[in-house]
């Protein structure tokens, strides 16, 4: 049987077996008949196809044929993949794509159909080789049928658009280019799903070749570019778009909101390495996402060895300013990529909600309580050293309690010896902790974070690496007591030895009345604390809320109701 066959068949399978349902029931959900007249009128377009292949239709019309073979475009670019939200459909076959444009010499505005071509329609072969079409038609707009066949189409409502496209979209692009040949009001919604979110990833350029071909096959010059629907772009190793390719694809992220960038680059690798990132490479791209809310260039290395104009300078600042969501380069490229970094991060805005520093930045420059917003701050350093806090980190810790007093979250992360004592006396309005080892250490005057959690404000979600000379048990018990009636998710990983799970379960039982969470995780290579029943019983009794518990007990028994232990939900048995 052949493909196209195998799905008329199925459509008409689907046609039929609603139609009975519906009888059955004395009608279908609103969402299901839609769904119906939907397959009906497929069904009714794959006939109507099929007739006007057979007997085509006369109109005054000039037909101008131009061949692209978007195979070939992609090889030139080294490879023949594009990606979209991590799955790749590439250009195979030794297809070519006709792009034929109809005029009517009567006044009309231009849209766009996906018919069958010259050599097996839609469906392709029995090979499964598929041949597009691309039909331009420029005709008035009040038209139902087009000289293809293309049909008016049910007006589905807007929401249920929305689900059907959004879902086709993760499942099958092929799909919503079928959705998008139907009629003239799916076309734009199918097609807004199908380019949401781009992905470019491996081979240098192969990506921005392939976005052209998209571009030319889907027809999306000036006017679709002026309401792009891309909303997400993540460039994953391979280089930004050079000048001569910026023209074409820049225009498509005009309505960008989040922008993702990882090129890892490692100067001691041996052959060809990708070399930094210059400002005058990333100016460019930013200032193209003029609305822009989210900003990751943590795994990226950045340099400014081509000066930046003032004029793109203050364009980028103004990108910054607006910014929700900012995490600039965890490594820089001499003195004038140390000065990118500052100049970007003194450019930071009220609208600033998340931010993701490393302990490097000079924020003296920024206003106080200008980052009012701001609630999630991850602070890290890739170092191995380990000491005290030089004076440039103590000045950056009380430069962040002024610009934003009202962090709730605080991150940590693993290698940075920014010491929390610090952060934690001038952000008095965190609730949720998550630190490191090397952040335990005591601040100048001797104290560790521990004892500086006892006076603070009681937290809702404590996650700690250990042990640390500066943090005992009898510390963290005791700050258990003082200060745990809030405490909703509890983890430390790396017990310190000696430790006991039988003395940390009896203190949260009696101190911690709205645990959520426990996690009581060893070293690697080590073994995990063990949790007996009993322990696991006294914590479900004074802490009902409590669900999800490691490491669970290792011998047999029942569990109490509730308990989400080592990773199945076992209830009581």
């Amino acid at each position: 049987m052949s493909t196209s066959l195998a799905i008329f068949s199925a459509i008409e399978f689907a046609v039929t077996e609603m139609t009975a349902v519906s009888r059955e029931n004395d009608g279908l959900h609103p969402r299901l008949e839609c769904t119906l007249r939907v397959l009906r009128q497929t069904l009714g377009l794959v006939r109507d196809w099929d007739a006007a292949l057979e007997q085509p239709g006369e109109a005054d019309v000039d037909w101008r044929v131009s061949e692209v073979d978007f195979e070939e475009e992609a090889e030139r670019g080294v490879g023949g993949e594009f990606t979209m939200e991590g799955e790749t459909d590439g250009v195979s076959g030794d297809n070519r794509v006709a792009e034929i444009h109809v005029e009517e010499a009567e006044r009309g505005v231009s849209v766009e159909a996906i018919t069958e071509s010259e050599t097996g329609g839609l469906s392709g072969d029995d090979g499964g080789q598929q041949s597009l079409t691309t039909l331009a038609v420029s005709r008035r707009v009040d038209t139902a049928i087009f000289v293809t066949g293309r049909a008016r189409g049910d007006a589905l409502p807007h929401d249920v658009l929305v689900d059907l496209f959004e879902n086709v979209r993760k499942v099958d692009r092929r799909m919503l280019v079928a959705a998008s040949t139907v009629c003239r009001r799916w076309s734009a919604p199918a097609r807004a799903a199908l380019l949401r979110s781009i992905l470019m990833q491996e081979l240098e350029r192969t990506a921005f070749f392939a976005l052209s071909a998209v571009m030319r096959k889907y027809r999306v010059g000036d006017a679709y570019a002026a309401s792009s629907p891309i909303r997400s772009l993540f460039i994953r190793n391979t280089g930004l778009p050079t000048a001569s390719t910026r023209a074409v694809i820049y225009p498509l992220f005009a309505n960008v909101r989040r922008l993702s960038i990882q090129l890892p680059f490692d100067p001691d690798a041996e052959g060809a390495t990708r070399g930094p990132i210059d400002m005058s490479v990333l100016a460019p791209l930013l200032i193209a996402c003029p609305h822009l809310t989210s900003l990751d260039l943590c795994y990226t290395t950045l340099s400014d060895f081509v000066p930046l104009p003032e004029s793109k300078w203050v364009a980028v600042e103004g990108i910054i300013a607006g910014l929700e969501n900012l995490k600039l380069p965890a490594q820089i490229d001499g003195e004038r990529g140390a000065s990118a970094v500052a100049r970007m991060s003194a450019a930071v805005g009220v609208p600033l909600q998340r931010w993701e520093l490393y302990a490097t930045e000079d924020l003296s420059h920024i206003a106080t309580g200008l980052c009012r917003n701001l609630k999630y701050l991850n602070v890290s350093r890739f170092s191995d050293e380990d000491g005290p806090p030089t004076e440039s980190e103590i000045r950056l810790c009380s430069d962040i309690g002024r610009i934003a007093p009202a962090i709730t979250h605080l991150t940590l992360t693993v290698r940075t010896h920014l010491q929390g004592p610090l952060l934690l006396r001038v952000l008095p309005e965190v609730t949720v902790l998550d630190v490191s080892k090397w952040s335990l250490g005591p601040d100048p005057q001797g104290t560790g974070i521990l004892r500086v959690l006892r006076n603070h404000k009681p937290l809702t979600s404590l996650k700690m690496s250990m042990p640390h000379t500066a943090c005992d048990i009898q510390d963290l018990l005791t700050l258990l007591r003082l200060r745990g009636s809030q405490l909703s998710r509890f983890e430390i990983f790396g017990v310190g030895d000696g430790w006991t799970s039988d003395e940390i379960t009896t203190t949260l039982a009696h101190t911690t009345p709205n645990l959520e969470t426990l996690r009581l995780c060893s070293h690697i290579g080590t073994p995990d604390l063990e949790i007996s029943f009993e322990m696991l019983d006294s914590l479900k009794a004074n802490c009902p809320k409590l669900f999800d518990v490691f490491p669970p007990p290792r011998t047999p028994g029942p569990f109490p109701e509730g308990i989400f232990a080592g990773h199945v939900w076992r209830g009581k048995n």
